[in-house]
């Protein structure tokens, strides 16, 4: 036969299509080359340059996707090409954003079914919703009941602003069931006020990369500037919009992370929660406000301020790891249990090279580190230096210990207020804790950079891809 899956004439048409893509990846890799041999590296500008003498101009446009990654976008054919960490790869896109029209037009798409599963969506400029009511791409009712995106979104480092979705009864993102992947895509500017809320999605199963949230979140509980509910990847991500609930599980970047990662992230939004009680009603953090899985490589720099339980610089109630974190954030409420890295930390909790430097202070059971520890608690070469004010049970490592097996391993602390008093009755909290004087930024590098993700920018440590 000569048609057909195995016919001759596709079998050809195969082998030219396979030849064409040998010799665009060719073009295209000759002008990185030539880019970085001219200039000494890569720009959008003069990659463009270069690659309209490979292919004659207006036959392709350059995306930049940042830290020198590009993309290759054919105009008048569908051949696109990503370029990442010098390496040239083909990839099929299925549908292209450019404007207002065509985001609404996606949007029903998967409303309508489409998950676009494992295909490409790419972003290729910046859209003003202008602050009018929009539509989520998908939903979530609960894990029965949803319409997820399952593709690849690439924002290529541009901006959605005027977000404005006011669902106060549902469970809201701009993406509110994300199954797939979304990367290097801003969230410039808005409001979403819903039941449970997190910029990017309310629940993440897949990977979410490279993503900036600016949009103030409003929601009951778990709420998250990047996710209300994490079981999936959190990578190289930040929030910097307000973050405000009325109930459990309150974080900057994520509201409850169902033992899973978030790594290299950072938070320099406030985090609010306006809900009094207990732990059932508290659990707020700079970073993430319940905890059972894995925080990383992060730092939280925004005021942290409750009424509730539970309230961390970095997790507001752990129960595994935090490893390699940073807490320059103001941590403040009137209720029980906050620590300039956890608030409560209950189980397993394994909290490895992390460093507070910001006041936590207000109520009792106040520490260094960890306001209060129960169940089988270990901090390895954590370090405070804040200052820590509350009523009773205030401990330059932990506040006070609710039946806990507690192991400190070359800790430190230092106050240069006087109300730290080892606990108040929780004196063996901290008995393998050392007083030791001020604690200078270029030594909190030693001690978090052990992936080696932070660098000094002028006076503030940050992580190296900001």
């Amino acid at each position: 036969m000569l048609t057909g899956d195995n016919g001759i004439i596709t079998q050809a048409q195969n082998a030219k299509n396979r030849t064409e893509e040998a010799e665009e990846k060719e073009k295209i890799e000759l002008a990185v080359l030539d880019t970085i041999s001219k200039n000494g590296n890569l720009t959008e500008e003069n990659l463009q340059i270069e690659i309209d003498d490979e292919f004659g101009e207006g036959e392709t446009k350059v995306y930049p996707n940042g830290d020198e990654d590009f993309s290759v976008i054919f105009q008048n054919k569908d051949s696109n090409y990503r370029i990442e960490n010098g390496e040239v790869t083909k990839i099929d896109i299925a549908f292209k954003i450019e404007n207002e029209e065509d985001l609404q037009y996606f949007t029903k798409q998967v409303n309508n079914g489409n998950d676009f599963k494992d295909e490409y969506v790419y972003l290729l400029d910046d859209i003003n919703l202008n602050n009018e009511k929009c539509d989520t791409i998908g939903n979530y009712v609960d894990d029965n009941n949803n319409q997820p995106f399952a593709g690849i979104f690439e924002g290529n480092n541009k901006k959605i602003s005027g977000i404005d979705i006011n669902k106060p009864e549902e469970f809201i993102g701009m993406f509110p069931y994300n199954t797939g992947t979304i990367r290097d895509l801003i969230l410039e500017s808005g409001n979403i006020t819903a039941k449970q809320a997190g910029g990017f999605t309310v629940k993440n199963v897949g990977k979410i990369i490279n993503c900036v949230n600016k949009v103030n979140i409003n929601a009951n509980n778990n709420a998250g500037g990047i996710a209300g509910q994490n079981k999936g990847k959190i990578i190289a991500s930040c929030n910097e919009g307000k973050v405000e609930g009325n109930g459990a599980s309150i974080g900057g970047i994520v509201g409850n992370n169902y033992g899973e990662i978030v790594d290299s992230c950072y938070n320099i939004g406030n985090v609010i929660n306006n809900k009094g009680g207990g732990i059932e009603a508290g659990r707020t953090g700079g970073i993430i406000g319940a905890n059972d899985g894995e925080v990383r490589n992060s730092y939280n720099a925004g005021t942290v301020n409750t009424k509730s339980d539970c309230t961390g610089g970095i997790v507001g109630i752990n129960r595994n790891e935090i490893i390699n974190c940073y807490n320059l954030g103001y941590i403040v409420n009137s209720a029980y249990k906050k620590g300039g890295i956890v608030g409560c930390a209950q189980n397993s909790s394994n909290i490895v090279n992390c460093i507070n430097s910001g006041t936590v202070e207000n109520g009792t059971r106040i520490g260094g580190i960890i306001g209060e520890a129960s169940g089988n608690v270990s901090i390895d070469n954590c370090k405070s230096n804040a200052i820590l004010n509350g009523k009773e049970f205030v401990g330059g490592i932990v506040g006070y210990l609710y039946g806990a097996t507690l192991n400190i391993i070359s800790c430190k602390w230092y106050s240069e207020n006087s109300d730290v008093h080892f606990g108040k009755g929780s004196t063996h909290s901290n008995e393998n804790a050392t007083y030791v004087e001020n604690l200078k930024l270029e030594n909190v590098i030693n001690i978090i950079n052990g992936e080696n993700k932070f660098k000094m920018s002028g006076e503030k440590v940050v992580l190296n891809w900001q």
